[in-house]
């Protein structure tokens, strides 16, 4: 699982690494400084998390309307490489929550890669969909 979040200039980059850190736990952070159209600077800070029980961990804090959310949308969001791309609230995070994205611009990106065999959109559909039903039955409450 790979993230991606854009630190613009009116940000404090600290503040965005700890939203980083309550959405995922302890995960290492690359930090690019880049600039934007307007040649405005911005962080991206970027990371991968190869642990599947941190995997499973993270998705099992989504919302149980947005888990039904992606299922749906699941073949406009997984791409030829079988990677799923969604969003979380940036501010949500910071906060300690996992949220959908309530302002496009101000998100977490999150790629997923859906392991199927063989590696096709039907069977990474159904991969998905089972792993995501699995963790909605395990949702506590």
């Amino acid at each position: 699982m790979g993230f991606r979040i854009h630190v613009h200039g009116t940000e404090v980059e600290s503040k965005l690494e700890s939203a980083v850190r309550n959405a995922f736990g302890e995960v290492d952070i690359q930090r690019k400084s880049t600039s934007g159209f307007h040649g405005n600077p911005i962080i991206v800070l970027s990371g991968r998390i190869g642990n599947r029980r941190m995997i499973r961990q993270f998705l099992a804090r989504l919302p149980r309307d947005y888990i039904d959310q992606i299922a749906i949308e699941a073949e406009k969001r997984i791409d030829e490489n079988l990677m799923l791309h969604f969003r979380i609230d940036k501010q949500a995070a910071f906060m300690g929550a996992i949220a959908p994205p309530s302002d496009i611009g101000d998100t977490i990106s999150i790629s997923i890669k859906i392991e199927a065999f063989p590696a096709t959109l039907q069977k990474a559909l159904a991969s998905l969909n089972e792993l995501l039903q699995e963790i909605s039955e395990n949702e506590p409450g």
